[in-house]
């Protein structure tokens, strides 16, 4: 029997990934430009800009390998599965 290469979820998590990896890029960058045009400005809001960008940063990070993992982790048990010739049970 035929069996179809369906890694439909796994390319999702994985574009969905990189979207939150390049959206929080964007946004720590933007943070870190506030945080330089307020610096210039001597305004004291220029920490908050600062301590904005670490967790943005952090996070997106986290998220992103997390994701990126558990696909990763999903394509595998997928290939050892076909190795072992055991068909995945269809919902």
């Amino acid at each position: 029997m035929e069996q179809k290469n369906d890694n439909g979820a796994e390319k999702t998590l994985t574009t969905l990934a990189t979207i939150i990896l390049l959206v929080g890029s964007v946004l720590c960058l933007l943070c870190g430009l506030s945080f330089m045009i307020l610096l210039v400005s001597h305004e004291y809001s220029a920490i908050v800009a600062l301590l904005a960008a670490i967790p943005v940063l952090f996070g997106t990070l986290v998220t992103w390998s997390i994701m990126k993992v558990l696909a990763n982790i999903s394509l595998t048990l997928k290939d050892i599965n076909k190795k072992l010739g055991k068909e995945p049970k269809t919902a």
